[in-house]
């Protein structure tokens, strides 16, 4: 008999990986998704540069975004169907933020939403090694972190990245790729989110 765990984290995968109920469920325990598009765009800005958005997944946390030259990347395919259908005028290219096929510092600015809580700190090393390669100005980073309230954090386990961190963890593991200029703490719905607008260290 299979362990009713693993079995729910299977049928939670399956019902995430459809992109309408993705998006449903997330604007139901963010209690909608304004507030992160918002804080989203003030951190990006609004100037016509180039932007490259690592795992845009959907797009429903960038949909504010102006610039014309955009690229989204992700693995997985229906969901760049779904925000090809929301922004056809944007280029979207399936492939993965551990081996971007890009030359070093293609874009103006690498945006990162709600990601690296995904990966292990092994594989969100190399997206972050990846988008400091391809930058030539800032990266914004947006993440879950641990919230304290336990009913938060109960909640929080409807997430289906199994690696949320603490903001010290976040920012040890961020901090060793960039230069983190600035930290914003987003509190909206059941979630805590961190972030950062970060320029590439040297290496």
């Amino acid at each position: 008999m299979e362990d009713p765990q693993k079995s729910g984290a299977r049928i939670k995968d399956l019902v995430c990986d459809v992109p309408f109920f993705f998006d449903l469920i997330r604007y139901i325990i963010l209690g909608g998704t304004k507030k992160l598009n918002l804080e989203a765009l003030n951190a990006v800005g609004k100037e016509n540069e180039k932007i490259l958005d690592i795992a845009c997944g959907t797009c429903n946390l960038t949909k504010l975004i102006t610039t014309e030259d955009y690229t989204g990347i992700d693995i997985h395919e229906l969901f760049l169907q779904k925000a090809k259908s929301r922004f056809p005028k944007r280029k979207f290219i399936k492939m993965d933020g551990t081996n971007l096929k890009f030359k070093d510092k293609s874009f103006d600015k690498v945006i990162i939403m709600n990601f690296l809580h995904h990966l292990q700190e092994e594989e969100a090393r190399k997206v972050l090694k990846e988008a400091r390669r391809v930058c030539r100005g800032k990266t914004v980073i947006m993440d879950n972190i641990i919230p304290e309230k336990l009913i938060d954090k109960l909640f929080v386990k409807l997430d289906r990245g199994n690696y949320i961190r603490t903001l010290e963890e976040e920012l040890k593991l961020v901090g060793g790729f960039f230069n983190i200029e600035k930290v914003k703490i987003i509190k909206t719905g059941f979630f805590k989110f961190a972030l950062l607008t970060c320029s590439p260290k040297k290496h």
